[in-house]
């Protein structure tokens, strides 16, 4: 929340602008502590990252269909859960 009552100076789409923010700002402190010395080099860097990563989403998306999407999503959550409590049930796991 307290990210919606920053981003609402004189921005016409506030959320739009915080989410942005959100996204923008961790990849770039990232790139500069990895030694990239130019912001507009970060900058573009992580636009390209996002736009292709965006053409291939949709793409996979377009050609499986929201549906099975959907589906196969819920199935590997369940299994993500079904792993983690069976882990979390091992006594070896256990500290």
């Amino acid at each position: 929340m307290s990210c919606a009552v920053q981003c609402t100076h004189h921005v016409p789409f506030p959320r739009l602008s915080c989410l942005t923010k959100l996204f923008l700002i961790p990849p770039l402190s990232c790139l500069f502590q990895a030694g990239v010395a130019s912001d507009t080099l970060a900058s573009l860097a992580v636009g390209v990252t996002n736009a292709i990563g965006t053409i291939v989403a949709a793409s996979i998306i377009e050609k499986t269909g929201r549906t099975t999407l959907l589906k196969n999503s819920y199935l590997g959550q369940g299994l993500a859960m079904f792993f983690m409590a069976a882990g979390f049930s091992i006594p070896a796991l256990q500290v």
